[in-house]
């Protein structure tokens, strides 16, 4: 990892994430250049190593600078529940540190995974381009355009703006099933007690499973009209 990170400019931003399986405890003694106080548990030798990284190329722990519930800290959560740790790390380095605004978890994010998603959230100042050079070039491309034929009617105009949120073969029967195991996910969170998340784990294994068989059925379907359309033409 040390010789990925020599690569970078020191001048760039740097920006390392991931599961580092490094625990490093509540103890910032020596490392305050580059960690917080807003941590969990007792550093572990992976964390250990992380932290002299941190140290040593001068990059910012981000999930140690911010104050959150510990629902918001624990990374990673055993899969009977009784265990949870801070083990997956975004870094920035201290050049940039500004530019970090936040950091936690989003726990009703369906990743299927006993980690939860790291969300860091960062706020770059970029370089203020020339607006009026811009749009004098753009207007020119567009009367190029125009006068070569290009682009003149709503529906290529609109081309350039339709985005599809999914897969355009994923049927809507298979889309109410990923909603559904959205739903049976955000259960889990919000379960009380060991029974009740037990019991909606359960109900989320068993839905993810409909939701891969009719991805793959849908899938399958498509390529088959493809050949077939193939064939005919």
């Amino acid at each position: 990892m040390q010789s990925i990170i020599e690569k970078c400019p020191t001048k760039d931003l740097t920006i390392l994430t991931g599961d580092f399986n490094a625990k490093v405890g509540t103890d910032n003694t020596g490392y305050e250049d580059i960690m917080g106080r807003h941590r969990l548990g007792e550093r572990n030798e992976n964390g250990e190593r992380f932290a002299n990284l941190c140290a040593f190329n001068k990059l910012v722990i981000g999930g140690t600078i911010f104050p959150h519930k510990r629902i918001h800290k624990t990374t990673w959560t055993s899969p009977d529940h009784t265990t949870q740790n801070q083990i997956d790390h975004t870094c920035i380095n201290k050049t940039f540190r500004r530019t970090i605004e936040d950091v936690r978890i989003k726990r009703g994010a369906d990743i299927a995974s006993d980690h939860h998603l790291l969300f860091a959230k960062m706020k770059l100042k970029l370089k203020k381009d020339n607006i009026t050079k811009i749009v004098l070039s753009n207007n020119f491309q567009a009367f190029h355009d125009l006068l070569n034929g290009e682009g003149t009617t709503m529906e290529c105009n609109w081309k350039g703006h339709k985005k599809h949120h999914h897969k355009e073969w994923i049927t809507v029967d298979t889309l109410d099933k990923i909603q559904e195991k959205r739903n049976k996910k955000a259960a889990i969170n919000i379960s009380r007690t060991r029974a009740e998340k037990a019991k909606a784990k359960a109900e989320y294994t068993e839905v993810n499973k409909q939701v891969k068989r009719s991805i793959r059925t849908d899938k399958l379907k498509y390529v088959e009209d493809l050949a077939t359309k193939g064939r005919k033409g």
